[in-house]
């Protein structure tokens, strides 16, 4: 017969192994968001799981690609320089 706090136990545990299976999404998505060289900070807006089980940034990134080339240029001249 399980107490109830081992029946608590049992379940968390089972909530987290379910959530595992969305981890590699929730990493991807993570890294899709982090802030580039030259942004000081980066809001993103994200979705908690009910049970707090597992996080998720609730954003997709827009770039303009020949701005997002022309920073990542200047950031390699930068770093070649010094």
């Amino acid at each position: 017969m399980l107490l109830r706090s081992e029946c608590t136990v049992a379940i968390v545990v089972l909530l987290l192994y379910r959530a595992l299976k969305y981890m590699p999404h929730a990493v991807l998505k993570l890294m899709e968001n982090m802030p580039m060289p030259w942004e000081q900070i980066r809001d993103v807006r994200v979705l908690y799981h009910i049970t707090g089980a597992i996080t998720f940034v609730n954003e997709i990134p827009w770039v303009i690609e020949p701005v997002y080339i022309a920073q990542w240029g200047y950031v390699y001249l930068i770093e070649r320089s010094s």
